[in-house]
Parts: C-alpha cells; structure tokens; sequence
C-alpha cells in the first residue's frame, strides 16, 4: 500500500457505480450492515451521500440526510485496510464544510455505545453526548445495543485536516 497523502484522496458524490465498493465496506465494519437497496434508495432520495476515493478505490463513505437546518449523519465508514490513517478526520472535515454551506446549525448521529473509536473521533470533533436510545443497533439475531445520540452545534471550530 503506498502512504496516503491529502492530494492523493478525491471527496465526491457518490455514484450508483460505487455501491459495489460501499456495499463491501460497510459488509466488513458492521456486524449488521445495510443493504444494497438502503444505499440504492439515499442515492435517489436526494441524500448527501459521499466517498472518499484514491485511484478510483473507495476508501470511506458517508451518507447524510439534511432535515431543514440540521443535518443527520446516517452511516459513516472506513474501509477496514485505510483504518488508522485519519480518513475519518478527512470525512469529518468534509461533512462539517458541507454542513455549514448549506446552511445547517446543528449536527446529529447515533453511535454504538460499544464502538469506542468512532466516539473518540466525534469527540474530538466538538459532539456532545445529549441521550441514549436503548436497544437502538442490532447486533445479532436476537441482541440490540444502545446508541448515543451526538450533536454538534453550529459555530465550533473545525479541527484541521487529519494528518496522513
């Protein structure tokens, strides 16, 4: 693998002819993912959805809905090999931007309450824990998991982009 660089990545929409791409990502980092058709249908229901690309390899995805003046961060991921090189900082830096031009004061997400990582990355990105939804994530057939619901106001500041 050679070493990323900021240059070297491309944050675009995403593409009907990149769901193969996500489908595998998202297969690889949930214990129960999306389907296809989920993906299918934010790309037709004017959801933000966008990857984060090198040489034509998707690297990391977000999908994001926007709901008057907030935005809803739905699914969020990085490709299990790319983990560990900031890419969810690049995401972050990315989603935050897009936010704020088109207009959103506020941000939301639903994190497991287990996945650790992913918190300390909202963290750092100004989040604040505000509730729990109990039994929110399903783990296994008959297992569910708690969320913590995030939110970051408007007007923090945006952290620099991540070091790669």
């Amino acid at each position: 693998m050679k070493p990323l660089t900021l240059d070297s990545l491309l944050y675009r929409p995403m593409l009907s002819t990149d769901l193969d791409q996500v489908v595998a990502i998202e297969r690889s980092t949930q214990a129960v993912s999306w389907s296809r058709l989920s993906f299918e249908e934010c790309l037709t229901n004017s959801y933000a959805c966008h990857v984060l690309e090198r040489n034509c390899e998707v690297l990391a995805f977000s999908i994001n809905c926007s709901v008057i003046d907030e935005l809803h961060i739905l699914n969020l991921a990085v490709s299990k090999p790319w983990q560990g090189n900031g890419l969810g900082h690049v995401l972050m830096q990315n989603i935050v931007q897009w936010s704020e031009q088109h207009g959103s004061r506020k941000l939301f997400l639903e994190v497991r309450a287990s996945n650790k990582i992913a918190q300390s990355l909202y963290f750092k990105w100004q989040f604040r824990q505000i509730s729990v939804r109990r039994a929110y994530y399903r783990t296994g057939e008959k297992q569910r998991e708690d969320a913590l619901v995030l939110v970051r106001e408007r007007g923090q500041p945006v952290l620099a982009n991540a070091n790669l």
